[in-house]
């Protein structure tokens, strides 16, 4: 009979995005990852592994913060504004990764770091239904490869 691990693994997918929105042709650059629970959860900064997925960075919109090919951990309990960071969300068809924060007047502001790669956009209150929430961006890993 084999013996149980001592360490428990968890394994984080690729989150899969909706057939339907017009830049869904991603790239992802790895499968999965698998992590120890502890090392998931010292490294994504949570109490638990529930709801981790990852994607592969499609554009430049948020370099330098996070660069095309990174990998993005993301929660998927947010499926709603819930506070001021980045997220992953569709909006008219097309997915976005932005730094969401709102105004006093109830404008959610779409942050792009990257001007020249994508927009920073307004959603206002009644265009808000619109979006769909995919997670909230809680940690990135950085990818770099060179030739040896």
């Amino acid at each position: 009979e084999k013996q149980k691990s001592a360490v428990e693994n968890a394994t984080v997918n690729n989150l899969p995005i909706t057939q339907g929105v017009i830049n869904s042709d991603f790239h992802n650059l790895l499968e999965s990852l698998v992590f120890s629970d502890d090392g998931l959860i010292e490294i994504a900064k949570l109490r638990n592994t529930q709801g981790i997925s990852m994607i592969t960075m499609f554009n430049d919109s948020m370099s330098p913060v996070i660069n095309k090919g990174d990998i993005i951990l993301i929660n998927t309990a947010h499926d709603k504004y819930a506070g001021e960071g980045i997220y992953l969300f569709i909006m008219n068809n097309e997915v976005y990764v932005r730094r969401l924060f709102q105004s006093p007047d109830g404008i959610l502001r779409a942050k792009a770091m990257n001007e020249d790669v994508g927009s920073s956009f307004d959603i206002a209150e009644n265009n808000q239904v619109r979006v769909t929430f995919l997670g909230k961006c809680i940690r990135v890993i950085e990818m770099k490869s060179r030739d040896l």
